[in-house]
């Protein structure tokens, strides 16, 4: 047996108990990708927050996303190919290439070409989790990196790289910027979470 064939064994895979072989369910599995495509939706300050949140999430919230990502992972490098995440949309009715590439992009959060696991929790973690307050605090926290209160510029900057355009840190203020003085508070960013999008100034 080669070390791939050994990984790929249903016991390496924690599938195998008893005879029986636990896999996510389709309605199971069609659940997460109707999340991914939700998440393309998502302003970018959105989904920088809920990639703070899959951080800070316990066992219990990530046991069924963890299993899922496993899954999804067929060739067991640690993260989700392009093609691998094709498989999985196209095989849930997602057939148009061009939006699996969009809703692909919107989870490749460093654009290196691959789903991180911390990526597809992001994407895929319910609104019940990432809603409670402690969670949006937490990540409020982690995006407040100078701890001053406010949300900046510099703070999304030093967060996300030097290739992040000034523009897409204008707009991902600009999503939650409810006060427009260019800076989002806790309570904005609660608000965004949300859903809620501020209006332009």
């Amino acid at each position: 047996m080669t070390a791939a064939e050994a990984l790929d064994h249903a016991w390496m895979r924690g599938e195998s108990v008893g005879g029986l072989e636990h896999h996510l369910s389709e309605e199971g599995e069609d659940h997460l990708v109707h999340h991914m495509a939700e998440y393309r939706k998502y302003s970018d300050l959105k989904r920088a927050a809920l990639l703070a949140i899959s951080f800070t999430l316990g066992e219990k919230d990530l046991q069924t996303l963890r299993d899922a990502f496993q899954e999804m992972d067929k060739d067991h490098t640690g993260v989700i190919s392009h093609t691998e995440f094709n498989e999985i949309l196209h095989k849930h009715g997602i057939m148009d290439d061009a939006e699996c590439n969009r809703i692909f992009d919107s989870i490749d959060q460093d654009h290196h070409g691959v789903i991180k696991y911390t990526e597809f929790i992001a994407a895929c973690v319910d609104e019940s989790v990432y809603l409670e307050d402690k969670r949006v605090v937490e990540a409020f926290n982690r995006l407040d990196v100078d701890h001053t209160g406010k949300i900046t510029k510099d703070n999304l900057k030093s967060l996300l790289g030097e290739d992040v355009t000034n523009e897409a840190l204008d707009r991902m203020i600009a999503e939650a910027d409810f006060h427009h003085d260019g800076m989002i508070d806790l309570d904005e960013f609660r608000r965004m979470m949300k859903g809620e999008k501020a209006p332009e100034a």
